[in-house]
């Protein structure tokens, strides 16, 4: 019930900070424990209400806490839901995971075609 509790508040506070950069992963930041149950929970819980709701912010905290537990395809894939829902944290993010790298080591014209890609508007 706490980890519910929990959950419901946390997308709460996204959704009242509609032009801050999402923070809820500052709060569920990895290494979890044994002792540190109720982190876990209140994790499962925001992916699920996250989906259900359609909510970027918060599926972009999720993206990156599951970055930061090592699970870069969720991910990768979580990020990819929130640009389409128009996070634009997660637009950048995304951009940076998949075409940062390619930028500098790639022929002009490939990276021009990266670059293009983060010009466009996450709306």
């Amino acid at each position: 019930m706490a980890a519910q509790r929990s959950a419901m508040a946390f997308l709460h506070a996204e959704r009242l900070t509609p032009h801050v950069a999402p923070f809820t992963s500052v709060f569920l930041r990895p290494p979890w424990g044994a002792y540190n149950l109720v982190k876990t929970r209140v994790f499962t819980y925001l992916k699920q209400l996250s989906r259900e709701q359609k909510a970027a912010k918060m599926l972009t905290c999720i993206a990156i806490t599951s970055t930061l537990l090592g699970n870069e395809t969720e991910a990768v894939e979580l990020f990819k839901q929130a640009a389409t829902l128009g996070s634009p944290w997660a637009a950048h993010t995304l951009w940076t995971l998949t075409h940062a790298s390619m930028v500098s080591s790639t022929p002009a014209g490939v990276a021009v075609s990266a670059v293009s890609v983060a010009r466009r508007p996450a709306w």
